[in-house]
């Protein structure tokens, strides 16, 4: 029997036996099943090659990443936990994880009507295979609220590099308070991601533990936003936290005080794995679960 799974409001079919795991439709026989989605607007080969690689990258995630970031909270009252005013944040994260010798079979590949091609990979160690996959990837964001104004950024950045055929995939997101970038290199080649009405069915049970991102940039975009926001609130056993304050300037209608500004520093450098656990869409939004287990 054809397992039949509605991925994205869509039926793709895989050639498995009807025994998905009732906790996630990622795994299959015990084997984690690799999301890979392309960007849209692309030509079907380089879209399913897009789509590959980047499965591929998240099974090496699901594997082991090494995770090291850095957050710095700054403020200047007693409630900063419950405020936006008076404080100003920034993250920074670096990960990286690498796979070598492996195979795969394409469990199901689906085109949508956007041009994005979207696949589920079932990859299995194989010593025979003289093949690697890397990615690396940061992101970074900086909140601002001072005196009732408010500025927040963020950069993504994602490579990955297949070293048998010296390709490089990059996906670059940069947003600030006037302009949003969404660019994808494929090695030299750019292509700027813009805004668009795309509109998908709802499928799927959103729960609490679900992080969203709009679709208005396609769905990879979604799907690595939601990876991104994962990684920026996991809690890691190895972080180093440590409290201070400083003496500062501050301008307040017109006038200058001299305030006492607390910083909050956590520092954290450990290893994890990461796998998607179920996926949704409700009013054009991108739902996803996440698992992430300190190694």
């Amino acid at each position: 029997m054809l397992v039949i799974l509605t991925l994205l409001s869509l039926d793709y079919k895989g050639d498995a036996e009807d025994n998905m795991s009732s906790v996630s439709p990622f795994l299959f026989n015990g084997n984690y099943l690799c999301l890979g989605i392309s960007d849209p607007n692309n030509d079907s080969e380089k879209a399913y090659d897009q789509a590959v690689k980047r499965a591929l990258a998240f099974y090496a995630i699901s594997q082991q990443v090494e995770l090291s970031s850095l957050y710095e909270l700054y403020y200047m009252n007693a409630n900063a936990a419950y405020s936006v005013d008076n404080q100003k944040s920034h993250w920074m994260a670096e990960l990286s994880s690498s796979i070598s010798g492996y195979s795969y079979i394409v469990k199901a590949e689906y085109r949508t009507k956007y041009n994005e091609t979207i696949v589920l990979l079932e990859v299995k160690n194989d010593e025979k295979q003289d093949n690697t996959i890397s990615m690396s990837s940061s992101f970074m964001y900086y909140y601002e609220g001072i005196n009732g104004k408010m500025e927040y950024g963020e950069k993504q950045v994602v490579n990955i590099l297949t070293h048998e055929d010296v390709n490089i995939l990059e996906w670059v997101s940069l947003i600030d308070k006037t302009t949003i970038n969404k660019l994808s290199y494929n090695n030299k080649s750019k292509t700027k991601i813009k805004p668009y009405a795309y509109f998908y069915e709802d499928y799927g049970t959103i729960t609490d533990d679900m992080l969203f991102s709009d679709n208005k940039y396609g769905l990879w975009n979604s799907y690595i936003d939601t990876f991104f926001q994962v990684i920026s609130i996991f809690e890691s056993n190895n972080s180093l936290i440590k409290s201070t304050n400083r003496q500062v300037t501050q301008e307040i209608n017109g006038n200058f005080e001299d305030k006492s500004q607390d910083i909050i520093r956590s520092v954290m450098k450990t290893q994890v794995s990461c796998f998607l656990v179920s996926i949704s869409l409700k009013n054009n939004k991108f739902y996803a679960s996440w698992d992430i287990k300190e190694r």
